[in-house]
């Protein structure tokens, strides 16, 4: 408004002297005038030159601090200079500076990584500094030697005696190891008695040794396990004594009774000799309508009885060397 008003005042006194130096006055006057700021553009123009909190300047200057974690040690440095950490871990750098740190670990130590100030892994880190910022370094302990492995041992020490012509079977187990394998076991030295084999394996960490010794002898022989990792050995003997004198064990003198018309059986076993064994009635007879059955499930006596009564006969027994024994049998049915 006050400008409007100069305009007026200098064309209404244009023609005169007077107006001329009223002209002069009027124009120097408007000059000097400037429209005025509103508060709130102050504001912003404050906000857009960058002051800092502590008013120090349109960048600012802000903190760097760099603290060391983990078990081991080393040194962190910066470019531009200024972190050397050792000594000094936090410098203050001017508003948008950009710095490169570096990681350097001690003998014995590993540089593990950074983290904050959105820096990872294990190469240098670099940080625009437009804020108070944060970037920590860990460093951890190298060159620990690993933990010993677990020692792979055999569990038994020394094996059972066998008998000639008697079913020998016999697990020899191990324990520890560092390997995830099945443990595998095989004849290093020496040989097993005639008539015995070995499994590779029987079960996770076992072995088997089984069949029917054929002569009285004594053998010394060397396992070998091996679980993929490691490996052990240890040497075992196994003896091989004469048969067993031959002898009925079921039925005693008495076998269990039957009914006449329902079915009946009864089981045979023996021990000693040489297996597999031949059972026969070699005197007497068995009751009317049984019979002695051979099969690979088990020797018996059994069938339907057609009579009543209690029957006498001699059961015996003979191994594959010939040895025999008898013994004198009753069955009643009722």
């Amino acid at each position: 408004m006050e400008f409007a008003l100069c305009r007026r005042s200098l064309t209404s006194r244009r023609r005169t002297i007077a107006g001329v130096i009223a002209l002069v006055i009027l124009a120097s006057a408007c000059s000097t005038q400037v429209t005025p700021t509103h508060p709130s553009d102050r504001t912003a123009e404050i906000s857009a030159g960058g002051l800092n909190a502590s008013g120090s300047g349109s960048s600012g200057t802000f903190t760097l601090q760099v603290p060391k974690n983990g078990t081991g040690s080393g040194n962190v440095t910066s470019s531009p200079s200024g972190i050397s950490c050792g000594t000094t871990c936090s410098r203050s750098f001017s508003g948008g500076t950009t710095v490169t740190l570096t990681a350097v670990p001690a003998a014995g130590s590993v540089f593990a990584g950074w983290s904050g100030g959105g820096c990872t892994g294990t190469g240098t880190c670099t940080v625009q500094i437009n804020n108070n910022v944060t970037v920590s370094a860990t460093f951890n302990t190298s060159g620990s030697p690993p933990p010993p492995p677990s020692t792979l041992t055999f569990i038994e020490s020394t094996l059972p005696d066998g008998n000639v012509g008697a079913d020998y079977s016999v697990s020899i187990n191990t324990t520890g190891g560092s390997g995830s394998e099945q443990h595998r076991f095989s004849l290093v030295a020496g040989s097993l008695p005639d008539g015995l084999q070995m499994q590779n394996f029987f079960g996770v960490q076992s072995t088997l040794i089984h069949g029917r010794p054929t002569r009285i002898q004594t053998s010394s022989f060397t396992v070998r396990v091996d679980d993929g990792a490691e490996t052990a050995t240890r040497t075992f003997t196994i003896t091989i004594n004469a048969a067993v004198a031959l002898a009925i064990t079921l039925p005693g003198p008495t076998a269990r009774s039957g009914t006449l018309g329902q079915f009946y059986f009864q089981n045979l076993f023996a021990s000693g000799g040489r297996t597999p064994y031949n059972w026969s009635i070699t005197g007497g007879a068995l009751p009317p309508g049984l019979r002695i059955i051979r099969a690979s499930n088990g020797n018996r006596i059994e069938g339907t009885p057609t009579a009543r009564g209690t029957f006498t006969f001699n059961l015996t027994v003979r191994d594959q060397d010939g040895q025999q024994a008898t013994q004198v049998t009753t069955i009643t049915i009722n």
